[in-house]
């Protein structure tokens, strides 16, 4: 079979995969979930039981022959077919985790984490061994120190920025491909997480991130041009009379008596609230002495 597939052209490997594909759809369309369920269970165990029984070198040279595979078909693909095959995988995905079990699930995000965290060790001891091969140098060289280390944080840097550029690419792809419900879904599961961190978090904590948070935006504030910075005011103008429109005058007046509150607070004098001058107003009494 694997000479059969290697002497076929580019247009007969084509029309098996679509064949392939046309049988798995037709297929899976006549299935139950739980059939479904079953069925990729089966076959994720005898994948398991196949590769428990290969060694490092024979997985370490199917991985990298899947992976050259995948690149080259990756390379070929057009505009279109890239998207298609996003979204085909963002389903597959959806679907898989619809009904996996919480074992599962956090079995899978241990991996992923435990994956992680290798590729990144594996990174710095990589930039490690080119560092040490680059700069290699004979025991009377004068070295120094400074630049050593200021040419290993810019290589560190580069790496990481390019992490983050491809990070950054795929978040984009993936939340391009996504329906309505899905992104509420996943603004619901962030909001609930950013949450459920700000409580438990301390003084220090809000305190710190805080200061990071009015860090980072004037330094990025910095560098906008007058364009931005009038646009950015102008959204901020616009949200702020959406939320103010439908406010009652009770609403408003609780509103503007915190803040004035907070400004007497924040400039250490003692204010009366809005409460008094509303009363100071309506129940005047010239036989009274306010001052």
């Amino acid at each position: 079979m694997r000479a059969r597939r290697a002497r076929e052209s580019q247009e007969q490997t084509t029309m098996r995969l679509s064949q392939v594909a046309q049988r798995s759809a037709l297929t899976q369309a006549s299935q139950s979930q739980e059939e479904r369920a079953t069925g990729l269970a089966g076959k994720a165990a005898y994948r398991a039981s196949l590769r428990s029984k290969l060694k490092n070198a024979q997985r370490s040279g199917i991985n990298a022959q899947y992976a050259a595979t995948a690149s080259a078909s990756q390379a070929s693909e057009t505009h279109h077919q890239s998207l298609l095959r996003n979204v085909r995988n963002s389903a597959a995905t959806a679907k898989s985790r619809e009904i996996e079990t919480l074992d599962r699930k956090r079995a899978r995000q241990s991996r992923d984490a435990a994956a992680t965290a290798s590729a990144r060790v594996a990174e710095t001891q990589l930039r490690r061994s080119v560092e040490s091969s680059r700069y290699c140098l004979p025991a009377d060289a004068p070295v120094n120190p400074g630049t050593l280390l200021q040419q290993r944080l810019l290589r560190l840097l580069k790496l990481r920025s390019v992490r983050n550029a491809t990070n950054a690419a795929t978040t984009a792809r993936s939340r391009a491909a996504e329906t309505f419900d899905r992104r509420r879904a996943r603004q619901s599961r962030d909001a609930a997480s950013t949450a459920r961190s700000r409580e438990s978090e301390t003084e220090l904590h809000r305190a710190t991130r805080n200061t990071c948070n009015a860090a980072v935006t004037s330094a990025a504030r910095k560098f906008v041009g007058p364009q931005t910075r009038a646009n950015r005011l102008s959204r901020a103008a616009t949200i702020m009379a959406a939320v103010l429109k439908p406010q009652t005058p009770q609403a408003r007046r609780i509103r503007l008596d915190g803040d004035i509150q907070r400004l007497a607070t924040a400039r250490n004098i003692t204010c009366p609230s809005s409460s008094f001058w509303y009363f100071l107003a309506f129940n005047y009494d010239p036989g009274l002495n306010y001052v």
